[in-house]
């Protein structure tokens, strides 16, 4: 079951980005569409965010090895678990939550801007898929404060993501490969997020990418499980 705080932070999160996506529904232009579909991908990582941080080390520090000794768990796989829980529980919000909104665009408002960001979906729940592998990461080393650890990872990776966009003609081939392998993958995630809405070819170098950079923070994560394990000493 989820947590009071947590039910509290997604009814609280989904109440503010849907006041907010019904105020730039009923605004005209290209600007206000393109902060909807900004607002939609804030609610898909926001609640992989609020899911999955903190997951792992406050529950082994929290007396969950103690019930280990008594009934032996591999931790790995049951941390990976936990951490598919919480994201399908994400997912499912997120589809609810675009799927109702697009329901009320079209019957009270009438102004069809959500349905381009039902086409957009696949492409949201990728970057929530992301977002929670990152969390399953720093959830695995960071004891305290992992949501805001991870926020600032899928920021500053962003951040230097685009930088690495802009200066790739005049970077070294050799520095900006190694810093796209260890950034979030803004610009491969939103060239899919533009191919889902017919703008583009869909971009197989961006996402191999992707699925390069969701599996090694998985294999973060899981180290990171093993550690704890092993320093407990609760190897099985």
């Amino acid at each position: 079951m989820l947590a009071r705080s947590k039910l509290t932070a997604i009814i609280t999160l989904s109440v503010a980005l849907g006041s907010l996506a019904y105020v730039l529904l009923l605004s005209d232009g290209r600007a206000a569409e393109d902060l909807l579909g900004v607002h939609i991908v804030i609610l898909a990582i926001a609640l992989n965010v609020i899911l999955v941080s903190g997951v792992i080390v406050p529950d082994m520090n929290g007396g969950a090895a103690a019930l280990w000794l008594q009934r032996p768990v591999k931790a790995v796989p049951y941390y990976l678990t936990q951490w598919l829980m919480a994201f399908t529980v994400a997912t499912a919000v997120t589809c609810v939550i675009v799927l109702l909104g697009t329901l009320a665009d079209t019957h009270f408002i009438g102004t069809h801007a959500m349905s381009q960001e039902l086409s957009r979906l696949p492409a949201v729940l990728l970057v929530g898929f992301v977002a929670a592998a990152i969390c399953f990461a720093v959830s695995a080393w960071v004891p305290k404060g992992s949501a805001l650890v991870a926020i600032a990872v899928l920021l500053v990776g962003g951040a230097i993501d685009d930088e690495l966009a802009i200066r790739s003609d005049i970077m070294e081939p050799i520095l900006s490969a190694i810093l796209r392998a260890v950034v979030y993958p803004q610009n491969p995630l939103a060239d899919i997020s533009d191919f889902t809405v017919g703008e583009g070819a869909f971009p197989w170098l961006g996402m191999v990418r992707i699925v390069l950079y969701t599996g090694a923070c998985m294999a973060v994560g899981c180290l990171g499980i093993h550690r704890l394990t092993t320093r407990k000493g609760l190897v099985y």
